[in-house]
């Protein structure tokens, strides 16, 4: 789990809910309020070793939620990077049982920008949402 997100309780790999063979990561949530660290959830997948060049990847998630989020829920994926994060578009919305593929191209820059740490799955709501967010099949190439 990721620091300062109070709407993540818990995080374990499950066979209840998967997209691609027999198990996903499952992170249950209870989401509080309007703002603050309640209306925010993270999960941080850490890249060995240490830093990974991401530069002109493609990165591919598979998201579900249950029971199905309000509308205005997401889920944004952030690149912990060694000059910072980096939060790639676009965000995956809404978040519901049905499992949901998002694609996103990461940029080619130098620098440093994509020296990757750790992918961040960050949730963001403002509605009281309480369920389990699961993500499966994180394909990097």
């Amino acid at each position: 789990l990721g620091t300062m997100t109070g709407a993540a309780i818990s995080v374990t790999s499950s066979t209840a809910n998967h997209y691609c063979g027999q198990h996903s990561l499952e992170v249950t949530t209870t989401f509080i309020g309007t703002s603050g660290n309640t209306t925010k959830a993270e999960v941080l997948i850490d890249l060995p070793p240490n830093l990974q060049n991401l530069s002109g990847k493609t990165i591919t998630i598979h998201v579900a939620a249950v029971p199905d989020a309000m509308p205005s829920a997401y889920l944004a994926l952030t690149l912990r990077t060694a000059v910072g994060d980096m939060t790639i578009s676009p965000s995956v919305r809404p978040l519901t049982g049905d499992w949901k593929t998002q694609t996103y191209e990461v940029p080619s820059n130098d620098g440093g920008t994509t020296m990757v740490t750790s992918l961040a799955f960050q949730m963001f709501d403002t509605n009281g949402y309480q369920g389990k967010l699961y993500i499966d099949d994180v394909d990097i190439h």
